[in-house]
């Protein structure tokens, strides 16, 4: 098991877990534009006692990534898709040192958003889907680009401008054919800081639940 030292702490804490195949969505040249309606029917909100977080579904088996904070210490969420359709999701990994958890639901989702091989790029075009601020709000889309790339506790992070609020927690960044870049995380809450939101991306965040893919795109 890969380990690496926790830069808050002197102790070791495992960032790869034994090994979960997982059928991953292989990017595509689709518009985000023209198949929206496939991409926010794969984003879905977490709810967990009387809050709530974001949450996308990475294969059509049912499993789904989100924040680890979005799920605190709960071994079973509240699922709502986008239709409005609430299922259980069982909490079957989590990392909170890198703030990232995977849900597994007991039924096939029609779509999952596939997640894109090459790393994000300054400049380049981006979109947060999420339920901010309350659940009546779901499927919002919000756009920006690409900031910057941080470096916080140790940890790499993708800085973009597009708004962000509490409910976007674990929700998808995505590009402009609709393919996973990250997922969001925190944003910068300061009088004189504006349009600053971090964002986990997506490499980190499989690799550090141990999600391997047995048949990548070539």
């Amino acid at each position: 098991m890969q380990q690496r030292v926790n830069p808050k702490s002197d102790s070791f804490v495992p960032i790869n877990p034994l090994e979960l195949q997982i059928d991953l969505v292989h990017e595509t040249d689709r518009s985000i534009k023209r198949e929206l309606d496939s991409v926010l029917s794969s984003v879905v909100t977490i709810r967990i006692g009387q809050g709530h977080g974001s949450g996308f579904f990475i294969s059509e088996d049912g499993y789904l990534l989100t924040n680890a904070h979005v799920v605190g210490d709960a071994k079973r969420v509240s699922v709502v898709l986008n239709n409005g359709l609430e299922i259980p999701g069982d909490v079957v990994r989590k990392l909170k040192s890198r703030d990232v958890a995977l849900i597994k639901v007991g039924l096939r989702v029609p779509v999952a958003l596939p997640i894109r091989a090459t790393p994000a790029e300054k400049l380049e075009r981006i979109y947060v889907v999420g339920s901010p601020v309350s659940e009546k709000f779901s499927s919002t889309v919000t756009a920006g680009i690409v900031s910057g790339f941080r470096t916080v506790g140790g940890e790499s992070y993708i800085q973009a401008d597009a708004p962000i609020s509490m409910g976007n927690s674990g929700g998808p960044l995505l590009d402009d054919n609709g393919s996973v870049l990250g997922l969001s995380v925190q944003k910068v809450v300061r009088p004189d800081a504006v349009g600053i939101g971090l964002f986990i991306p997506i490499d980190d965040a499989l690799h550090a639940l141990g999600i391997v893919n047995p048949s990548p795109s070539s």
